[in-house]
């Protein structure tokens, strides 16, 4: 510290360097949130959106498909043939990185609040469950509200 309370700085040639390395680490824990919403016949515009990207475009993918609540969903497994990303079916809670791909598992609707992703019960019973738009789901409101900066 220096005379009269001040903080000195010392600058070095990195300190360019380091700014990019903090810009890279913010946008790490909080990328740009790109949601795919697909019938479950969308598979193919799916693997071809993803074969089409780049290795790392600095976002993070969330993929939201029509599937059928009584199976296993091979959908993560389909999209990781078309990307060098990391693809995960959504479990328990997690942090979004950019440069993965979060598939939602079957029988689970997906809840995402400030960048944390998670697959969570349906809260009424199948047979009442209705057809929303994305847009309109509680998992499209949470992410507009949260992330309305950042929203595409």
């Amino acid at each position: 510290m220096q005379a009269g309370g001040k903080v000195g700085v010392v600058a070095d040639n990195d300190s360019h360097n380091d700014g990019e390395k903090l810009a890279r680490k913010r946008e790490d824990t909080q990328p740009v949130i790109v949601t795919i919403g697909a019938s479950a016949g969308g598979v193919h515009a799916l693997q071809t959106f993803f074969s089409a990207l780049p290795e790392h475009p600095g976002a993070a993918f969330v993929v939201i498909v029509h599937l059928d609540p009584a199976h296993r969903s091979e959908m993560a497994a389909i999209i990781s043939t078309r990307t060098r990303m990391p693809v995960v079916q959504v479990g328990t809670s997690e942090l979004l990185r950019a440069d993965h791909v979060y598939v939602i598992p079957p029988d689970r609707r997906l809840q995402l609040i400030d960048h944390e992703i998670s697959a969570v019960e349906f809260e009424e019973p199948l047979a009442h469950r209705l057809v929303l738009s994305l847009g309109r789901t509680a998992t499209g409101r949470r992410l507009c509200h949260h992330s309305e900066r950042r929203r595409i």
